[in-house]
């Protein structure tokens, strides 16, 4: 296990140096809620089909439903191990919680069909 703290740098780091992981796993920016009390904290950790890798909690694997039960976990953001490397040179921040980019965004509206102007010519 690593200190708190540190869960954002670990979670990269486990990305891009175990292949089977960045192949099939993502890493996901969310928050969970601290046991003993009850604040929300910023967080990152690992998704693995129905595991999740923590390095911040335990040292192997825990089964994705135990970890979102104990932790009342709530994702806000996935990423791929490319997804997860071009953020880190795209926003200059290192290695920590990235928002996401205007791409990465769902438009919230649709675009309006412009029209032509009617005036006169």
């Amino acid at each position: 296990m690593t200190n708190p703290g540190h869960c954002y740098e670990e979670t990269y780091n486990i990305m891009l140096h175990d292949n089977i992981i960045a192949k099939e796993g993502k890493i996901v920016h969310g928050k969970i809620q601290d046991s003993k009390t009850k604040k929300w904290i910023n967080h990152a950790w690992i998704e693995l089909g129905a595991m999740v890798i923590d390095p911040t909690i335990s040292d192997g694997m825990i089964r994705k439903s135990n970890y979102y039960e104990e932790t009342n976990a709530k994702p806000e953001h996935y990423y791929t191990d490319l997804e997860a490397i071009n953020q880190v040179f795209k926003q200059k921040k290192g290695i920590c919680k990235w928002k996401p980019s205007p791409e990465d965004r769902k438009p919230k509206k649709p675009v309006k069909k412009v029209t032509r102007c009617k005036c006169k010519k």
